[in-house]
């Protein structure tokens, strides 16, 4: 028998790994980012893949215990923490002079994605019902902030956007992760709620009007509580400077816990605590200039997808039973990126005040990461799909509850992998096409001399800069 002290733990032996990774990338971040232009989020998949269970089989969530309880819970501290990020980084008053842009996304936009979903979703996978497909559009619903922090953030191509579609996107992606409940919950109430009379009752009451429109309130009620009690303890001097940085994870766990106790939706709990904490700019003015430490949002970044990377269910991608093949997840996905919500913004550029140019409106109808999120929902939804959550008689009376736990996570993880590689290698293309355009433009130049040198732009398309009033 072996030195006890010796034995191999495995949850140990991933700490190890992730703990080497994150120090070796660290060490080597500004090659990694300013050379090599590779995000946080595909670098971490990448290690999750090498080491998890379906090649080194070094980090195996499925051994911890409860992999669907421990998937939501940790989804829940990344997005919470987020988007009450999010919330705090929007221009003072934003809802205030901003409201129809981020109503018509939040509304028309999503409504159209999550329709357009369901019905590709209902074309291609012959076993999933319409209901089915409603559930699975509704976990790609919403745009990640996560993703969305990697592009819109301080980053090169951050700096790079104009702002109001940078403030429009960060509010638009801290936002929509709460209103994506009420999609997910419409088809989910109509599956196991019966009669669907009953289904519909309890869609308005409890998910609609309480958990989002309740949850809603209260955050604001909450961030007004905290802003003055903030400027009351800041007139006392009792706040010193790191005190601010450690409210950016200490407010969400707060809103985390007390929104996941009393029922109501904790992701837009924290989102409006964040956006009425900073709405007159008491709590951004006691901070530097970098709104959310950088390292939270690293660190959160690289473990969090390092565990996404050593969850996706690589072998279910080819699954004849439940009708599930590549291709199929291939034309989905190119079908979801397409059409999801590039069509819907284009139309409905006029209703959306700081969307200005055809530029940006193309910009802003790409931009739609699906990450974090999108995991949360789906792991949400299967667990409402068990037996022990859906009453005996409706669970036994059709297979469809069975096959949308399995094909679920599948399909889900696949667009999330897609979204991923797509995304992160955005940010590569449209550096390196900028400089493809300032070489030609400067060769342009030399073959055309008589072009004055002021009419060669090399600056990104702008729109004018956020001034409330």
């Amino acid at each position: 028998m072996g030195w006890k002290q010796l034995e191999i733990d495995k949850v140990h032996l991933a700490l190890i790994i992730t703990g080497v990774f994150i120090t070796i990338f660290c060490y080597t971040s500004r090659v990694i980012r300013e050379k090599l232009l590779v995000g946080e989020a595909t670098l971490g998949s990448v290690v999750g893949l090498i080491f998890g269970p379906h090649a080194a089989n070094l980090i195996n969530p499925k051994s911890w215990g409860n992999m669907e309880y421990v998937t939501i819970e940790i989804c829940r501290m990344v997005i919470n923490v987020r988007v009450f990020a999010s919330g705090v980084e929007l221009p003072v008053a934003y809802f205030q002079h901003h409201f129809q842009s981020i109503f018509v996304m939040l509304s028309i936009i999503m409504t159209f994605g999550w329709l357009v979903s369901a019905g590709f979703a209902y074309a291609l996978f012959p076993k999933i019902t319409f209901l089915g497909s409603l559930l699975i559009a509704g976990c790609i619903t919403s745009t990640d902030p996560v993703l969305s922090a990697l592009i819109v953030g301080e980053g090169a191509i951050g700096k790079r956007i104009p702002p109001k579609i940078r403030a429009l996107l960060i509010a638009e992606s801290g936002c929509n992760d709460g209103m994506a409940v009420p999609f997910l919950y419409f088809a989910l109430k109509l599956l196991t709620v019966k009669p669907s009379k009953h289904a519909g009752r309890d869609w308005v009451l409890l998910i609609v009007l309480y958990e989002c429109i309740f949850g809603i309130f209260f955050g604001c009620v909450l961030g007004v509580l905290l802003d003055k009690m903030l400027k009351w303890f800041q007139k006392l001097r009792f706040i010193d400077a790191n005190s601010y940085y450690s409210l950016f994870f200490a407010i969400p766990l707060m809103c985390s816990g007390i929104g996941t106790i009393i029922g109501v939706d904790d992701l837009l709990l924290s989102f409006f605590t964040g956006v009425m904490l900073a709405w007159d700019n008491a709590f951004v003015d006691g901070m530097s200039e970098c709104y959310v430490p950088p390292f939270i949002d690293q660190i959160f970044n690289l473990l969090f997808f390092t565990y996404f990377g050593s969850i996706i269910p690589w072998e279910k991608f080819n699954w004849i039973q439940m009708d599930l093949s590549v291709w199929r997840l291939i034309v989905f996905t190119i079908l979801i990126f397409f059409f999801r919500r590039l069509p819907v913004v284009l139309l409905c550029k006029r209703l959306i005040p700081d969307i200005q140019t055809w530029k940006e409106a193309l910009f802003v109808g790409h931009f739609g990461p699906i990450g974090v999120c999108a995991v949360y929902m789906s792991f949400v939804a299967k667990s409402a799909l068990t037996p022990n959550e859906i009453e005996e008689t409706v669970y036994k009376s059709t297979d469809e509850f069975f096959i949308l736990h399995e094909v679920l996570w599948p399909i889900v993880s696949f667009v999330i992998l897609s979204s991923i590689i797509i995304h992160g290698f955005s940010v590569p293309i449209l550096i390196y096409g900028d400089k493809l355009k300032s070489l030609w433009m400067r060769r342009h130049k030399v073959d055309n001399p008589t072009i004055p040198m002021d009419e060669i732009s090399m600056e990104p398309s702008k729109s004018k800069d956020y001034t409330p009033s």
